[in-house]
């Protein structure tokens, strides 16, 4: 259980999205492929390697992953409601199963992301902030997360394909 926990929550961290969506020209659009850069990235357990692929229109978004770390590469697919609803997607990873519950929200040009799940009595919440560069080029998420009394704080960069 604890390399799944901390295995889980780096693959949380590195892509769950969801929520509400007001509809403006002000809001990015984080449709493409990305991968990541670890050499810009900050904090513990960043991925050695992560891919993104996020499609995105007024009313989803849809992110596929593949995420390798501590040796081990995993891939999901989360795909969230952008009207403000909440949304449910399920990873398994090592036989084990587990739901995450989000919401978004738009602040100016960054969608922040809340995250909670439950692992086997443990409780986990995260908040993500998802923001594009001005030339579109560089993905940033922020993310701050804690389980079981311990808390981190990420910042993973990625890079358009």
């Amino acid at each position: 259980m604890r390399l799944f926990v901390p295995w889980m929550l780096a693959a949380t961290i590195a892509a769950v999205p969801v929520g509400r969506f007001t509809p403006s020209r002000a809001h990015p659009d984080f449709s493409g492929a990305w991968a990541l850069d670890p050499a810009k990235s900050e904090g513990p357990m960043i991925p050695t390697s992560a891919t993104l692929k996020i499609t995105q229109d007024e009313k989803s978004l849809k992110v596929e992953r593949t995420v390798t770390a501590m040796g081990n590469t995993a891939s999901s697919t989360s795909t969230y409601a952008l009207d403000g609803s909440p949304s449910k997607n399920t990873v398994t990873a090592q036989g084990r199963s587990v739901d995450f519950n989000s919401t978004a929200e738009w602040s100016e040009n960054i969608l922040v992301i809340k995250t909670s799940a439950d692992f086997g009595g443990n409780a986990f919440s995260g908040t993500e902030r998802y923001s594009l560069s001005d030339d579109k080029k560089t993905l940033v998420i922020a993310g701050e997360a804690s389980i079981g009394g311990q808390s981190i704080t990420t910042k993973q960069t990625f890079a358009k394909q």
